[in-house]
């Protein structure tokens, strides 16, 4: 323990060793025996039911793009864990497997991503900060977090997404700091590529446009000639964009009466003569069906009910209350055999994450605060860094607050890996809080210290992501904070805020 915390223990691992223990240390946390529990969860019915009509040449159409559904296929496709794979072709919500039923192909990609993903925060919190030791620390918030890790460990979107956000803001931060023309085309490829690809995936991940000004004003301030990288990113998106819509198209031409409006998902009649045909498929004809997607998309989102706090069985919450981790959402549940406990899969945050992710963001509000009206810009060495990250938080949680459809807790998490970026951040710029002086040794040590709070809480939290069973006791201990609704299967809500939408 003492070693551990000696300032230097970390800061003798080269950038490239700091990749390989954030690599490894995700890899336990988020890949171990991945393909458990061997039943459904959350959105995994709709996703499997997706993917096999992929693997199927099924037509069908979803309220999210196809990306993330195309890279659950295919990890099916390259593991072969199943004989069968059209169970599911014939409904959109999937449903009692077969027993022997694998997940370890549908849930394959989404793990990838997710390790994937510490690697690319790590190289990202290294640029950003400029110490390796500090961004190994700061990337174990998001190694160690529970919510992320039941989430990402399932058939989700959530993983590839964050994979290809985190993947646009290291690029578009590498642009900036790129010394030749070559390295600049090249980052301006990776840098369209992710975000066509993060927007083919969910369209969450609109908000990283907002990073455009900020790229285009560090190229500006550095002579770099704009035209260049800007019309090669933009290249890259359109081409990557549309490569993805015309694969959904292509492995899809086969109506399964089965499904909504006879497989034809009330689409118009030339729509229908375009799939009948067999045409809908040509590279010509992408434009129209896309359009034809995107009607569907505005058709499903106007059906989605409100968000009700005061539904008994509501799973959604409000944007101002993620930050604290609320409300929790009970994945799955089973009782472990002699009603000795029971085996939970909760979106549950590792509080310790959550609450360092939030001080990160006040702390950056407070600083930029200071900066606006005390005159401390010159003074602050990553203003630049801060003032991005921070305005991207802003961009991504401002529309959330204006949407009245029910959303969930797991919305929450690319502003919370946001707000690791900016804890990092800010304590690298703190130098003194009244009569304490944080020096670079301390600074180090702080966080290390924090950093074992957050694998300590993991390890407290963790039967929850793992489906290790807990008694009724052992759950009431775990919930700290009243508005997670944390709670046993059978037990009443806990809820301390609600507000009736309408009279029901």
């Amino acid at each position: 323990m003492q070693a551990l915390l000696r300032p230097n223990s970390l800061g003798r691992l080269s950038p490239r060793a700091g990749a390989y223990l954030v690599a490894l240390f995700a890899v336990l946390t988020y890949a171990m025996e991945y393909w458990q529990p061997a039943g459904f969860f959350w959105d995994e019915n709709y996703h499997v039911a997706a993917a096999q009509k992929y693997l199927n040449g099924v037509y069908f159409m979803e309220p999210h793009p196809p990306l993330g559904k195309l890279l659950i296929a295919a990890g099916e496709e390259i593991l072969q864990a199943n004989e069968q794979q059209d169970d599911f072709t014939g409904t959109t919500y999937a449903r009692d497997p077969s027993p022997g039923f694998s997940f370890a192909g549908y849930r394959l990609f989404p793990v990838v991503f997710a390790i994937f993903s510490a690697l690319l925060l790590y190289e990202l919190a290294r640029r950003l900060i400029g110490r390796s030791d500090w961004a190994i620390l700061v990337t174990s918030f998001y190694v160690f977090d529970t919510a992320l890790i039941v989430h990402s460990r399932g058939a989700m979107l959530e993983g590839p997404q964050i994979c290809f956000v985190l993947a646009a803001l290291l690029s578009g931060t590498a642009l900036c700091q790129a010394g030749s023309r070559k390295a600049q085309i090249r980052w301006a490829v990776l840098l369209g590529s992710s975000f066509a690809a993060a927007m083919a995936t969910k369209v969450t991940s609109l908000f990283i446009v907002c990073c455009a000004p900020v790229v285009l004003w560090c190229l500006w301030r550095k002579g770099a000639a704009l035209l260049g990288p800007v019309v090669t990113a933009l290249s890259a998106a359109f081409l990557v964009y549309a490569a993805i819509w015309q694969a959904h198209f292509l492995l899809g031409t086969t109506i399964n009466p089965s499904l909504d409006d006879q497989g034809f998902y009330s689409t118009n009649r030339d729509i229908r003569q375009l799939i009948t045909d067999g045409a809908s498929s040509k590279i010509e004809n992408l434009p129209t069906m896309f359009l034809a997607a995107q009607d569907f998309f505005k058709r499903y989102q106007g059906g989605v009910p409100l968000l009700n706090l005061c539904k008994n069985d509501e799973n959604g919450s409000p944007p101002y209350f993620w930050p604290f981790g609320a409300r929790s959402i009970n994945y799955r549940w089973e009782l472990v055999d002699g009603g000795m406990g029971t085996r939970f899969l909760y979106l549950q945050a590792n509080p310790i994450v959550w609450l360092c992710s939030l001080v990160g963001v006040l702390g950056a509000a407070a600083v930029l605060f200071g900066c606006i009206f005390f005159g401390l810009w010159n003074k602050l060495q990553r203003r630049g860094a801060i003032t991005s990250i921070f305005l991207l938080y802003v961009c991504y949680m401002l529309p959330m607050l204006f949407i009245t459809r029910v959303m969930y807790l797991y919305h929450y998490f690319i502003p919370l890996i946001l707000g690791m970026l900016l804890f990092g951040l800010v304590l690298s710029e703190v130098s003194r809080i009244g009569p304490f002086q944080f020096t670079p040794s301390r600074k180090t040590t702080l966080l290390k210290l924090v950093s074992l709070a957050v694998i300590c809480s993991f390890i407290y939290f963790s039967p929850l992501a793992y489906y290790q069973p807990l008694s009724d006791l052992e759950i009431e201990s775990r919930a700290w904070i009243k508005l997670w609704d944390l709670r046993c299967a059978n037990c009443s809500r806990t809820t301390l805020l609600a507000f009736p939408l309408a009279n029901q």
